[in-house]
């Protein structure tokens, strides 16, 4: 649901509530959430008790992938600090104060941008 109230124009993946169930977090694949969203599959964050819709997966600087985001994976810490979804741009790949990328290969290494196992 948009801040406005309209329904997503495209299909919701994953979904994924804080503890108290005020945030939620999902991936959808609509164009209709936010001004100026493309309808790729992105990341958004909504607050049950405001109405507030924001898209998430963008870099700490506000740009947006140019690929997919938290398709089929998103997830919310309990008391709704932490943000938490898979993503394909390589621009998630720089670590900053507000997005950290965490993606490691299996031997703890970390994974080059474009690692998909």
């Amino acid at each position: 649901m948009s801040s406005t109230g309209a329904q997503a124009d495209g299909p919701i993946g994953a979904i994924d509530f804080t503890a108290d169930g005020r945030y939620v977090v999902f991936d959808c694949k609509a164009s209709n959430l936010v001004a100026g969203d493309t309808g790729d599959w992105d990341v958004f964050g909504h607050d049950c008790q405001t109405g507030a819709t924001e898209l998430l997966s963008v870099s700490s600087v506000g740009n947006k992938g140019n690929s997919w985001s938290g398709f089929s994976t998103c997830a919310i810490s309990a008391d709704g600090r932490f943000v938490l979804f898979d993503s394909m741009p390589p621009i998630w790949c720089q670590a900053t104060p507000t997005a950290s990328r965490i993606s490691s290969s299996a031997t703890g290494r970390l994974a080059p941008p474009n690692w998909s196992g």
